[in-house]
């Protein structure tokens, strides 16, 4: 899998965020962008994602060579952040369920619930759960998806000393040979990543 931005530049209204990004992202190797509050990390992530278009430039997909277009690309991204909101009525059992008719996971439900803690916890609505935790449901969605790129905004926010070195290990566990992205200011969140990009008021550069 590879994915190319070329010329990529963002506005809200009048405001260019940034403009003339060129960036390539390949399968096998681990990405972490790095940059201000508000320079853009978060847009760049919804860009990849196609979540936001960009205002000029255009971001292709390629598969063994092919071109995948944006209409179909959504199947082959897992995309998590800690504004992705959950379905609070639901229990974990009922969200693994709803999760699956949309996304195949690549662990069972009784293999995730266990992932995931919680003991006691488990069969209480996920409105009763802690931030914490509602962080690691979002994580162990996103990461535990088949997909071929895993875009993570922010991991660890709301995660304890225990919830960062569980990020760690389900990020080692799932997402290996896969195009993975983080964003993040936090360099624990990313100190793994092979390649490095950064955002600033000179624009967005990579780094090895």
């Amino acid at each position: 899998m590879v994915i190319e931005l070329n010329n990529i530049g963002k506005r809200f209204a009048y405001r260019w965020l940034y403009r003339n990004i060129n960036l390539s992202f390949s399968s096998g190797k681990r990405y972490a962008i790095k940059g201000p509050n508000g320079s853009g990390k978060s847009t760049l992530l919804q860009l990849i994602a196609t979540y936001l278009m960009p205002s000029e430039g255009k971001v292709h997909y390629y598969s063994n060579d092919q071109s995948i277009s944006t209409e179909n690309i959504f199947s082959k991204i897992s995309f998590t952040a800690p504004y992705v909101e959950l379905i609070n009525e639901f229990n974990l059992g009922e969200l693994y369920d709803f999760h699956q008719a949309f996304r195949a996971l690549k662990v069972s439900k009784s293999a995730w619930i266990d992932l995931l803690d919680f003991g006691k916890e488990i069969h209480k609505p996920i409105q009763y759960f802690s931030s914490g935790m509602k962080q690691r449901v979002n994580l162990s969605l996103a990461l535990c998806s088949e997909a071929d790129v895993y875009l993570i905004d922010e991991p660890t926010t709301n995660l304890d000393a225990q919830g960062k070195i569980w990020y760690r290990q389900i990020v080692e566990d799932y997402c290996q040979n896969k195009i993975l992205i983080i964003a993040s200011n936090e360099s624990s969140d990313h100190d793994f990543c092979e390649e490095n990009i950064s955002i600033d008021e000179n624009g967005v550069k990579g780094e090895g």
